[in-house]
């Protein structure tokens, strides 16, 4: 998701990401199917600035936050929507 402000928040999970479904049993092609529906109790989170570059999570100095439970997942929403808009 791009916010007005460009700054971008992915949230994924399933297949490969680092979430509670990472190890999941499962093709890849399964999990594409238009009839599937997956859950995950958490999820993987990274934020991208408007020029394109990570932004590094303070708390882990990392570039991508894994097996976040959802509330948390909702609260960086909030704080990248948030941001001033670069200026730059």
């Amino acid at each position: 998701m791009t916010f007005e402000n460009g700054y971008t928040v992915s949230v994924q999970f399933g297949c490969h990401h680092y979430c509670a479904m990472r190890d999941l049993n499962s093709g890849f092609d399964s999990w594409r199917s238009a009839d599937a529906v997956h859950t995950s109790p958490d999820a993987e989170v990274a934020v991208i600035d408007p020029r394109g570059e990570f932004v590094v999570f303070s708390s882990t100095n990392d570039f991508v936050l894994g097996h976040v439970p959802p509330d948390k997942v909702a609260s960086i929403i909030a704080w990248a929507a948030s941001l001033p808009k670069d200026q730059s």
